[in-house]
């Protein structure tokens, strides 16, 4: 698990760090003091909602240790519902902040939707 939340927190800052734009998306998280989440609407074992609607799995994990690391509250974030037709569009829009989802990483897609693909997870 420790190994996991160092990469997630290796992952975020060179996301973080990469180009002014995603700069400011960093200090737009930290004005909100919460942390927006592209999420899939169930898949288990990486991130599926219990009875209560709380979240776990993998993903979840992920998702809590970029929130603790950004803002020192492994709490305070929301997950923003998706689908696969959906997700870009609803990056580029600003729906959310981090994209944490099963996606294909393309170099087309990369490019034509300025979309920073990181290490995969699993």
């Amino acid at each position: 698990m420790q190994r996991s939340i160092n990469m997630a927190v290796a992952a975020l800052a060179a996301w973080a760090g990469f180009a002014p734009a995603r700069a400011a998306t960093l200090e737009n998280m930290r004005q909100r003091s919460q942390l927006i989440f592209g999420v899939s609407q169930g898949f288990a074992g990486l991130l599926a909602p219990d009875s209560r609607g709380e979240y776990s799995g993998l993903d979840a994990d992920y998702r809590r240790a970029v929130a603790a690391a950004v803002l020192g509250d492994a709490t305070k974030l929301r997950f923003f519902g998706l689908t696969a037709q959906n997700r870009f569009t609803a990056l580029q829009a600003g729906y959310f902040d981090v994209l944490f989802r099963n996606s294909t990483q393309t170099f087309q897609r990369g490019n034509t939707v300025d979309l920073l693909q990181l290490p995969v997870n699993f």
